[in-house]
């Protein structure tokens, strides 16, 4: 697919397809080309005016997350939709890993008193 993907690595087992960053993989996967970084870089927000909810992937945290209301992305991490950015920089389920972020964390619903 002609990029690099996180994934979360044990310590045991697999090949020497592993690297301890996006632009180590970049480099050696795809010599004589200059690497394009995506997934690594700080997304750089900005307030902007009259966009949709925008994308990026955190790379300390291995998940994407949706930038504040009327930010966007000036560095290339920038995506519009969730799925776009789970797809180009993670190794999980797009479909899953997105709806489990839209959905947020789980909060009991109590009957009223």
């Amino acid at each position: 697919k002609m990029y690099c993907r996180m994934f979360l690595y044990y310590g045991f087992g697999g090949n020497e397809n592993r690297f301890h960053s996006e632009k180590s993989c970049l480099t050696k996967c795809m010599p004589g080309r200059t690497p394009k970084v995506v997934c690594s870089k700080n997304p750089y927000a900005q307030r902007c005016v009259g966009h949709g909810p925008r994308w990026y992937f955190n790379s300390s945290q291995d998940t994407c997350q949706q930038l504040p209301h009327h930010y966007c992305a000036t560095s290339a991490n920038r995506f519009y939709k969730c799925v776009e950015c789970i797809t180009r920089c993670s190794n999980v389920d797009s479909k899953y890993k997105c709806r489990d972020i839209l959905r947020g964390p789980f909060q009991e619903l109590r009957k009223p008193e």
